[in-house]
């Protein structure tokens, strides 16, 4: 295979690659409960506010979030929330606490809840698209 013909597949490959698209996230209404009782412990008071888009913290509803997230995977924001939160001891709520924090701030942004959990999992939620 001559040099061209290789960078023709290649760029094809890489083309491929990122015209592939994100799937919906997946929430069921119960995990969105849950999210909701450790978003108001956890988050709202510290940073958020209640309404999520009333605290010092940027806002997790809305078209800044939607602005901010909604070219991306579901991935990003939920490392950001691994390693970054609480803000006073972060990770330390666990990734089973986080995706269902998670699962809370989609259903505030119009996402509609499914049959299947929001994964605890960075592989599968890199699959998920953030809402726009």
């Amino acid at each position: 295979m001559n040099y061209v013909v290789f960078c023709g597949v290649a760029l094809g490959f890489i083309a491929s690659a990122a015209a592939q698209t994100l799937s919906p996230p997946t929430y069921t209404v119960e995990q969105a409960k849950r999210g909701e009782a450790l978003f108001k412990e956890n988050c709202a008071e510290l940073c958020h506010g209640h309404a999520l888009d009333n605290g010092e913290a940027p806002p997790l509803r809305g078209e800044p979030f939607k602005t901010h997230w909604g070219a991306g995977a579901l991935d990003v924001p939920f490392l950001l929330m691994l390693e970054k939160m609480p803000p006073t001891n972060p990770g330390a709520l666990g990734p089973q606490v986080y995706a269902d924090v998670l699962a809370f701030i989609l259903s505030q942004n119009d996402v509609p809840p499914s049959e299947k959990e929001l994964p605890p999992d960075l592989a599968q939620l890199a699959t998920m698209a953030a809402p726009k």
